[in-house]
């Protein structure tokens, strides 16, 4: 699927509840953090560890140049 997804996390702050968001791959995702919500904010990516976040922080988020190439195992399933 040639798709970027975003998911997010973590929103103590909000009634509703927010979903995962797909959108093509070919977008341009850019986030502004604008405003401190509360303690700490921290962008976290492909789990890795998380960055904290600072008021005027921009996130662009694109298609990588190279393609993720993964290796399964014929008897694992990973499920």
């Amino acid at each position: 699927m040639e798709s970027i997804l975003i998911t997010p996390i973590l929103l103590p702050h909000t009634l509703e509840r927010t979903g995962p968001v797909v959108v093509q791959d070919t977008s341009l995702i850019e986030l502004v953090f604008v405003r401190k919500l509360g303690d700490s904010v921290f962008l976290n990516t492909d789990g890795q560890t998380g960055v904290p976040m600072q008021i005027g922080d921009h996130v662009r988020i694109t298609l990588a140049a190279e393609r993720l190439k993964l290796i399964q195992p014929p008897n694992k399933t990973y499920f």
